[in-house]
């Protein structure tokens, strides 16, 4: 029998510009592991990792995604062999460099 021993809620904004924030919320009470973020763009291919210590539970978490390029990207928790997959879009906003205001 399985049973889930945490979740990953609230991942926002989303589409990102620039960061995104999830709660993490352990279902075994204190959680003494680390738990494992992975992003991975359309390809399949690592764009992003990073381990945070001992989470607690129903803690808010922000990542940046000012290094990713615009698109679709999984993002795979993990923590104790168990993975959940969310999905994030990152549209960053592009400034006109050029505009015309002739009038």
């Amino acid at each position: 029998m399985r049973t889930e021993k945490f979740e990953i809620k609230d991942i926002y904004p989303n589409p990102s510009d620039g960061y995104f924030t999830f709660t993490f919320i352990s279902l075994n009470g204190i959680e003494k592991n680390n738990l494992h973020v992975v992003i991975y763009n359309a390809d399949g291919v690592s764009a992003f990792q990073k381990v945070y210590d001992n989470p607690v539970s129903y803690s808010q978490y922000t990542i940046k995604t000012g290094q990713l390029q615009n698109g679709i990207y999984n993002i795979f928790f993990s923590l104790n062999n168990e993975g959940i997959e969310r999905q994030i879009e990152v549209l960053k906003q592009t400034s006109s460099v050029n505009s015309n205001n002739a009038g």
